[in-house]
């Protein structure tokens, strides 16, 4: 059945203009939840002081996007009077961050700084925090609420997990969950809203080549999720709204391989890049379908993409501003993909998803260090 947006608008509008005070607060709530998901709502004003008072108001409800009340008004002349509070919408969770990037841990030392630097302009990193403990080869995820730090050098930081606040600038608390180990170090990140999923990190461990997952609302231990053979260690991960992706990998490695989000998965291979990589930086675009390699070994500018929507090759994106070597930290915004750091650079760059432009060099870390972990808010 096809549904006509034109006319659904029409209805929701029409329902706006006949509430009145004699409407009730149930279907107020449903008029007002409907007007959102069209993306319309006729009657909002900044706020009730904006509110017309003439006649032909009297009775209708209005929304004041300033407090979100709605208002009644009574009689002509008069004040607008408050029915009920309608609460915003709660902010949904995207690997794709609106407001900051952050780049956490790393080498050379210290290793425990948490650098961000805004999405909205371009700008240097500020630090804002500490991990418990240097660390390098960590890995990252991102909640709505937290950045999460797992696993790294030396060995005794291998299981462990931390996290910080993204509200409010601060260091890293150590949780209690434990990941599989016994070495977890230069792996690769998946994420969904609930979970952090690791898979493919160093050559010296039997793990290497399993997904696991923990959960990010308990301290409870990771747990193995699947397995893939021919997958590379030292490669990078990707996120779609269903998959976790690995790609590229140690030993001249360039296969893309992927697995369904959940508790019970198997890896496939669907593709290769059009070129060998590892130590690259990784970016995931749910908004246009698209995983980023960006710069890795050998030293490269290199960029380049595989879709999320059908499995086949990769091909060249376009060119970063600056080659990068050793492990430089990727994440993402909604428009844009960022490489932070690498081996001996402290540079922040970023490159267009929606063209195939150069990169450009857009601030700096408050360090040069590589092997760091990757977050987004």
């Amino acid at each position: 059945m096809t549904i006509s947006l034109t006319n659904l608008i029409a209805d929701i509008e029409a329902k706006i203009a006949a509430a009145n005070s004699s409407t009730s607060t149930d279907e107020l709530l449903k008029i007002i939840k409907a007007a959102r998901a069209a993306n319309t709502i006729a009657n909002t004003y900044d706020s009730a002081g904006a509110m017309p008072v003439d006649s032909a108001n009297v009775g209708n409800v209005l929304m004041s996007a300033s407090d979100n009340f709605l208002y009644v008004l009574d009689s002509a002349g008069g004040s607008w009077s408050t029915i009920i509070y309608i609460p915003p919408e709660p902010p949904s969770w995207d690997i794709q961050g609106t407001s900051y990037g952050y780049a956490s841990a790393g080498s050379p030392g210290p290793g425990v700084t948490i650098d961000k630097w805004p999405f909205a302009s371009d700008g240097n990193a500020t630090d804002v925090g500490d991990i418990d403990a240097s660390a390098y080869d960590t890995i990252g995820h991102s909640s709505l609420t937290y950045g999460y730090v797992s696993g790294g050098e030396p060995s005794s930081r291998r299981t462990r997990v931390r996290r910080f606040a993204f509200a409010s600038d601060g260091d890293a608390d150590l949780m209690s969950a434990v990941l599989i180990g016994p070495g977890i170090r230069g792996a690769a990140s998946s994420s969904t809203e609930s979970h952090g999923y690791i898979h493919g990190h160093s050559q010296d461990s039997p793990t290497a080549r399993k997904v696991q997952r923990f959960a990010y609302a308990s301290d409870e231990d990771a747990a193995e999720t699947g397995d893939a053979d021919d997958m590379g260690v030292y490669c990078v991960g990707h996120s779609s709204a269903t998959h976790g992706y690995a790609a590229a990998g140690f030993n001249d490695m360039s296969g893309i391989f992927k697995y369904a989000f959940g508790s019970s998965t198997t890896m496939s291979d669907v593709g290769d890049l059009p070129t060998t990589a590892y130590f690259g930086g990784s970016q995931s675009d749910q908004v246009n379908g698209y995983g980023y390699v960006a710069g890795g070994h050998p030293t490269t500018n290199a960029i380049r993409r595989f879709s999320f929507s059908s499995d086949g090759a990769g091909t060249d994106h376009s060119d970063l501003h600056t080659a990068v070597r050793y492990n430089t930290t990727g994440t993402q915004s909604t428009v844009s993909g960022y490489v932070a750091g690498a081996q001996n650079s402290n540079q922040i760059q970023k490159f267009p998803f929606s063209d195939n432009s150069t990169g450009t060099d857009v601030g700096d870390l408050t360090l040069a260090r590589s092997r760091s972990s990757a977050h987004q808010i």
